[in-house]
């Protein structure tokens, strides 16, 4: 403790020579107070005076003693400061954005050959004599979807082991604590303008104009009071289309860390705004609450579970095809699948290590194979459950049954999508159509499960379209591998038109007028960053 008190040897010997001054004070005027005579005095202070100079010298001399005891004190002190920031040998400050690019253009690639392989042995076996041995294709399928499939098991792992994950998750959770903070900011101002928001494709439109709009002036309306309490926000796809900040823009100040922690930025961030906006109320909450529970989705029994939402009543053959259950099942199956090749990955504790999802990850029982059902079609869930006998369907019919269209704007319906919304997100991979908004809203949603998840960017399968959001600005795709038969090089933009998950895509180069097909793993999506206002305050 004396040490910590006196950080510097002068002080010290200052405090020991006040000290022993105030000493000679003390026995000199004892001496005169008691009377000792001139030469009795005379000697013993001179004994005294040389004895402060022996103590004096022996104070310098262990000055200096000290002086080195303290320098080696405050090398220590040092040393130790400077291990608390040095991480072990192997272990990254952070994810480098070149080596998560390629790690998610490996995933990608893999993902892109057994769509390309698996539909190309389908059309073989179709067109070969109905008499014809398959065993031989069969098993090369089987060869190929054992590989990609942990391929991709061990390149999420090239993401997660050596602390990669707990970087990623906790990066992901920083920028989240951000967005929301900026969230609430705007929030609180255009309260004080008396704005109102509406819904879904209206309300993130809302919130990614208003960080670019002065919300403190005034509006006025020809008919309406001077401070309307309601403001019509048009649907997105009114929206003027120069407008730089429509989706699927990202707030340019976050997008390169977002970046390097997210495969896919801007759903990550409509996740967040859609977040703020389906914030339950107390009675809402208890409700969705009491669901998860039910169904496993959260809590220390939570089970593995995919969730498929199957539509079959609006816009089927309008917007959206058919597709019939066994293609979502094909996609389940393959998850799960997934899941034990994973087991076995991470069992090997030699490799897989200081991945902070693991405790949570890794079982020892066999994985239970459980389904959400979200649809529009009540009998599905008993179609479901006869088909697929070794699956446990959760979810509940009578939702599904208000779900129809004549009843889609009751107050039960309304309740009964969020909830189904909110139970697709919490499930751990997704099988829908992303031409359907409760599809991509789960997705989004989806996305903020940092603490056990991290990246959620590729635990969705579509049936048809690949993400977009409805009314959103021109986004093209870039060419990474040049396309001879198209003409299309390194570097060119294309529009993504549709994946037809057979390897191939529905591209327009944007210097050409007409649409190619052109394999699918030789584009990749831009980051669309952006200005979204100025949050120096934050």
């Amino acid at each position: 403790m004396l040490f910590q008190k006196f950080s510097s040897s002068l002080a010290f010997k200052t405090f020991l020579l006040t000290i022993l001054l105030w000493i000679l004070v003390v026995i000199y005027v004892v001496f005169y107070s008691v009377g000792l005579d001139y030469k009795t005095g005379s000697s013993n202070c001179q004994a005294l005076v040389e004895t402060v100079k022996t103590l004096r010298q022996r104070l310098d001399e262990d000055s200096e003693k000290m002086e080195t005891v303290l320098e080696q004190i405050n090398k220590q002190r040092e040393i130790r400061m400077e291990n608390k920031d040095i991480k072990p040998v192997g272990t990254p400050l952070t994810i480098g954005l070149g080596h998560e690019i390629l790690r998610r253009r490996a995933v990608h690639y893999t993902h892109e050959l057994w769509y390309s392989i698996s539909a190309d042995l389908r059309e073989l076996t179709k067109k070969l004599d109905p008499n014809t041995n398959t065993g031989s294709i069969q098993s090369l399928y089987n060869r190929i979807d054992e590989l990609t499939r942990y391929l991709l098991v061990n390149l999420d792992g090239l993401g997660r082991v050596n602390q990669l994950a707990k970087i990623r998750r906790d990066g992901l959770d920083r920028l989240a604590r951000l967005v929301q903070r900026r969230i609430r900011m705007v929030q609180a101002a255009a309260k004080r303008s008396g704005f109102i928001d509406v819904i879904l494709h209206v309300f993130p439109f809302s919130f990614i104009l208003l960080p670019d709009t002065d919300i403190n002036t005034e509006f006025t309306n020809v008919n309406q009071a001077d401070s309307p309490r309601v403001v019509r926000c048009a649907y997105i796809a009114m929206a003027e289309r120069n407008l730089p900040w429509l989706p699927p823009a990202v707030p340019q100040d976050i997008a390169p860390e977002l970046h390097h922690y997210h495969g896919a930025p801007f759903v990550w961030f409509m996740g967040q705004l859609i977040t703020y906006l389906m914030r339950p109320s107390r009675a809402f909450g208890e409700t969705m609450n009491k669901l998860f529970d039910q169904y496993q989705l959260t809590g220390p029994k939570r089970l593995p579970t995919v969730g498929i939402h199957v539509r079959r009543t609006d816009k089927i053959n309008t917007e959206a095809a058919f597709h019939d259950l066994k293609e979502y099942m094909n996609y389940v199956d393959r998850y799960y699948e997934y899941l034990e090749a994973e087991q076995q990955m991470m069992a090997r504790k030699e490799e897989w290590v200081d991945d902070v999802f693991s405790e949570h990850r890794l079982r020892t029982n066999p994985i239970k194979r459980r389904v959400f059902l979200a649809t529009d079609e009540p009998s599905l869930f008993e179609e479901a459950a006869r088909a697929y006998p070794k699956y446990e369907f959760v979810g509940d019919a009578s939702r599904a049954e208000t779900a129809a269209v004549v009843k889609r704007h009751e107050a039960n319906s309304v309740t009964g999508i969020a909830l189904d919304i909110l139970a697709l997100s919490r499930t751990d991979y997704l099988v829908c159509t992303f031409s359907s908004q409760v599809c991509r809203v789960a997705y989004e949603l989806m996305q903020t499960r940092h603490a056990d998840l991290g990246d959620a960017s590729d635990r969705v399968q579509s049936l048809d379209d690949v993400y977009y959001f409805g009314g959103q600005q021109a986004s093209p795709f870039e060419a990474v591998i040049a396309d001879q038969p198209s003409g299309i090089q390194p570097g060119d933009l294309v529009h993504m038109a549709g994946n037809h998950w057979n390897g191939y895509a529905k591209v327009t180069p944007v210097k050409l007028p007409d649409a190619v097909l052109a394999p699918a793993y030789k584009f990749q999506p831009r980051v669309l960053a952006v200005n979204m206002g100025n949050h120096s305050v934050l």
